[in-house]
């Protein structure tokens, strides 16, 4: 499926965490119709999460992925244009949601502060994305 294609616009990935779900309940004004989803490992807290968002916000979808599944990340990669994550640390969880990324042509952006982790995704990723 080309990235034109996908259902969602955006996903945030890590929703269910303290910046997770800064990012989710202050989409600026542009983003808050288009269609997108939440994502994470645990449904009850997506919920509760989602439950809880501004009322002027298109409701998301749930999509249930784990950083420790790298399939699970594959199959969200591929349903959306962008994923936003906010799951770090990027060094211990990052790189293999930036590969399924890559391999599914969509567009990757984080919170990342870790040199490390940016120098080293560039030297693996940078060719290929």
């Amino acid at each position: 499926m080309s990235p034109t294609d996908r259902p969602y616009s955006f996903v945030v990935y890590g929703a269910t965490g303290f910046t997770g779900q800064l990012v989710a309940q202050n989409l600026p004004e542009r983003l808050r119709q288009l269609p997108w989803a939440v994502a994470g490992r645990n449904q009850a807290k997506l919920q509760d999460m989602v439950r809880a968002l501004p009322s002027d916000l298109k409701e998301p979808d749930i999509i249930l992925a784990d950083a420790s599944d790298p399939s699970s990340l594959a199959a969200m990669c591929e349903k959306t244009k962008v994923v936003i994550t906010t799951v770090g640390p990027y060094a211990l969880y990052g790189e293999e949601l930036l590969a399924a990324c890559v391999q599914a042509n969509t567009s990757y952006y984080d919170i990342t502060g870790e040199p490390a982790f940016v120098s080293k995704s560039i030297e693996a990723y940078h060719e290929e994305a």
